[in-house]
C-alpha cells in the first residue's frame, strides 16, 4: 500500500512540473490527462513557425463576449499560458524553441 501511495505522490510532483497537467487519479493508480473543451468558433487562431527560431500564435475574439483561451500543440509540445481576449481584440505571441517546424499547432482550447 505504501508504494501507491509514493506513485500518487511521485505523480502530482510530475503534473506540477509540468506546468499545472491535470491528471485524474484513479484507485488502481492509472492516470489520464484532462480533455480540454475547444474554444468557441467566434475565436480563431493559426499558428506557425519561423524556420528554427520560434513558434507563433495568432488569435481573434470576434465573439460579443470576454473568452479565455489556450493555444495548444500537438503531445503539448508547448505549453502556452491563458489569454483573456476582449471582445474584438487580436493577440500574437511567440515563443524561442530550438527545430521550430517540429511543433505543430493543433488549435485554441477554453481555459
Amino acid at each position: 500500500m505504501g508504494n501507491l501511495v509514493k506513485f500518487k505522490t511521485t505523480l502530482a510532483a510530475l503534473a506540477v512540473a509540468a506546468g499545472g497537467l491535470t491528471l485524474a487519479v484513479t484507485g488502481q493508480g492509472t492516470a489520464q490527462a484532462a480533455t480540454a473543451e475547444p474554444a468557441p468558433s467566434c475565436v480563431e487562431g493559426y499558428g506557425w513557425n519561423m524556420m528554427d527560431m520560434y513558434a507563433a500564435v495568432h488569435m481573434s475574439n470576434k465573439c460579443t463576449t470576454v473568452q479565455r483561451v489556450r493555444p495548444t500543440y500537438a503531445n503539448d509540445a508547448l505549453q502556452w499560458g491563458c489569454y483573456e481576449l476582449q471582445p474584438g481584440q487580436t493577440v500574437e505571441d511567440k515563443k524561442s524553441v530550438v527545430f521550430a517546424p517540429y511543433y505543430k499547432y493543433t488549435g485554441l482550447v477554453r481555459c
